[in-house]
């Protein structure tokens, strides 16, 4: 199960589903929907494995974290370290941590669902950075609803909007 489907995007947006002439469209307008939302909460909505350099001694991880795979030198020797809470204490030296992230699309929660298909209406509805609408052109935004779902989730706090 992917964290949006196509089948279950065109379900919110009341598409009818035996219509795919667009479907390429939809499914980059998903995956852009997800990297916006992610970007804006600091979370990782699927399951991946990363690796991030680092030559102090507190490093935040992309949330959740799921397992640290590692924590080497750049010579390759282990290097010590305390995890708390998505963060990895070193003793300063530069490090690489290779670690697993990500929700499982079981875990993922519905408010980050829900955004993330609000998101993907918006992008197909106004595929422009405007609407023409009855006085003249309208700017669109990020609908509302979806800052508000991510808000409680974001380990960043959505400051660059």
């Amino acid at each position: 199960m992917a964290v949006l489907t196509p089948e279950a995007a065109k379900l919110y947006m009341r598409i009818d589903d035996s219509y795919n002439l667009e479907d390429s469209v939809l499914v980059d307008m998903i995956k852009t929907s997800i990297s916006w939302c992610e970007e804006y909460t600091g979370l990782s909505f699927s399951v991946k494995d990363l690796t991030r350099a680092t030559g102090r001694k507190r490093t935040e991880l992309v949330a959740p974290v799921i397992s640290i795979t590692s924590v080497l030198s750049v010579n390759g020797q282990v290097v010590e370290y305390l995890y708390s809470d998505n963060v990895v204490y070193t003793c300063g030296e530069t490090a690489l941590i290779s670690y697993k992230t990500g929700y499982t699309p079981e875990n993922l929660p519905e408010p980050i669902r829900s955004a993330i298909k609000m998101m993907t209406a918006t992008l197909s509805e106004n595929r422009e950075s405007f609407i023409v609408g009855e006085r003249g052109l309208t700017m669109v935004d990020v609908p509302f609803n979806v800052t508000t779902l991510l808000r409680p989730y974001s380990r960043v706090g959505g400051l660059f909007l």
